[in-house]
């Protein structure tokens, strides 16, 4: 780290915080996170790894456990990492890979309180409020619910605030070792979740090419091999499959927003005047065998159990089956069609995703009921009125807003990208990513997430946290102290007698 991370920040009336050195600190949050984990140990809260047997995106633990290279090379429902690193845990712990999750997911949480506290004051925010809103971001509902839950949420999260911290380095003290650990990290997301893109990583490195005129030769190495890897994926994906793309799913995700949101009678005229396909008729999640044989029954790579097998050791349906491809691409088109001829039903679902994406996720554990209640109205803002009374195209939907979310992220958002003009070039290079990945992550958690959107957003929110202590800094801070500062009124002069 640089020497302004580890120098001790000018002493202001005698603050401990300003006045003590990062490494203490760093300290202190760690005994802060450890003594939280086991208070929610206390509480009843467990590490839930039930996503591995039912949820979508993982292929077969038994095909993970046995036939791990192959069956990761032959994914074509999500890039390939994240089921390689559930696999090796499988592999090497089994039997107890479930505590070795905990322990994985943990230390990931940790990794991710320390650095997002770094960052923030390495962007100039005093180590006091960095340290405050670094607990208040790991001590919420979602924190909590993530790190003791099987899903790439809190690994990508880390990842991100990661890259911000590695591109800050790289950018400040020109650290070799800082740039192609943000390129590497950016190819771990692409290779962890189809979100960050092949175009994600490459408006990003333009992005920088610009930004860094005196080093595009260095820069442009230090970008070249994770560009290339990542490539490798989708061009993976395209000699084997025809699909250029490591997402071949993505038809269901319109679909339900879509077509999947049509009244059924609507659904069966359509598909029997031929406008859209009968395998709108086919709830996305059912079994292959409900679709037509000539839809269902394809030949190819017949050695290959995760494109073969029809359903999980576990007994739920294998998205990542050949035929998967072309039902999806069924389910692609007729959403298509939809979104042309029935707009207002997509309006409707997006509408609903952004509620959603604007949503916290909150712990079910029954003890830690009052932690979900107190972040709802004290720091989430949740008024308990369903906006679909006020809002009628919303339909049945009862959620209820969070108004700090829905209206104050957006507003720091506004506030990071004016805000960027004033720094320097390292503090403007990160503080443009963090808006870039924001901007990124909530478009397509709206437009093609639903109901689970807020899964995306918690993978952005330490940067919301991060434009938060930028604004309390410089805005909100400054004008509390001088509201506060006592105010000289001049006497009356006396009136002549």
């Amino acid at each position: 780290m640089s020497e302004q991370d580890r120098s001790p920040a000018p002493m202001e009336n005698g603050d401990f915080f300003e006045h003590a050195p990062m490494e203490r600190l760093r300290a202190y949050m760690m005994l802060c996170f450890v003594g939280y984990a086991i208070f929610l140990f206390a509480m009843g809260v467990r590490f839930d790894a039930s996503p591995l047997e039912t949820f979508a995106l993982y292929a077969d633990p038994e095909l993970l456990r046995t036939r791990l290279v192959e069956t990761g090379f032959y994914l074509h429902v999500q890039p390939p990492l994240y089921n390689l690193a559930i696999g090796l845990v499988l592999k090497w712990f089994s039997g107890f890979h479930i505590l070795a999750f905990y322990a994985i997911f943990i230390a990931i949480g940790l990794a991710l309180s320390l650095m997002l506290l770094t960052l923030m004051v390495r962007l100039g925010v005093s180590k006091k409020l960095s340290f405050t809103l670094t607990i208040l971001f790991a001590c919420s509902p979602s924190f909590v619910l993530y790190e003791h839950l099987l899903l790439y949420t809190l690994p990508c999260a880390a990842l991100l605030v990661a890259a911000a911290l590695l591109l800050h380095v790289f950018l400040s003290e020109k650290r070799g070792w800082a740039g192609w650990g943000f390129f590497v990290t950016l190819f771990l997301l692409g290779g962890f979740r189809p979100m960050y893109s092949l175009v994600y990583f490459m408006v990003i490195a333009a992005g920088l090419l610009i930004h860094l005129r005196p080093l595009r030769r260095r820069y442009l190495a230090m970008a070249l091999l994770p560009g290339i890897l990542l490539f490798s994926f989708y061009l993976k994906n395209y000699v084997l499959f025809g699909q250029f793309t490591t997402a071949s799913g993505l038809g269901k995700e319109l679909w339900i927003k879509t077509i999947g949101n049509l009244p059924w009678s609507e659904r069966v005229k359509l598909a029997e005047e031929g406008k859209i396909s009968t395998v709108s008729l086919i709830d996305r999640s059912w079994a292959i065998d409900f679709y037509p044989p000539e839809i269902r029954d394809i030949s190819g790579y017949e050695h290959i159990p995760v494109l073969h097998e029809k359903n999980k050791s576990t007994g739920e349906v294998n998205y990542n089956h050949l035929s998967q491809i072309r039902i999806s691409e069924h389910y692609r088109q007729d959403a298509l069609y939809a979104i042309r001829h029935y707009p207002r039903t997509f309006l409707c679902s997006t509408a609903w995703s952004a509620l959603a994406f604007y949503s916290p996720a909150p712990i079910g554990a029954p003890s830690l009921q009052w932690l979900n209640a107190i972040y709802d109205r004290a720091v989430y803002g949740k008024i308990n009125v369903p906006l679909s009374k006020y809002i009628p195209w919303l339909g049945v939907s009862k959620q209820a807003p969070y108004l700090c979310l829905m209206i104050g992220w957006p507003a720091l958002f506004i506030y990071g990208a004016w805000r960027a003009r004033r720094f320097g070039i390292a503090e403007r290079g990160v503080l443009l990513f963090l808006l870039f990945t924001i901007f990124q992550v909530t478009a397509s958690g709206i437009l093609f997430g639903f109901m689970n959107a807020g899964h995306d957003r918690f993978e952005i929110d330490p940067f919301h946290f991060v434009l938060l202590a930028l604004f309390l800094q410089s805005v909100a801070m400054p004008w509390m102290k001088r509201m506060m500062q006592p105010v000289d009124i001049p006497e009356a002069p006396d009136e002549a007698k």
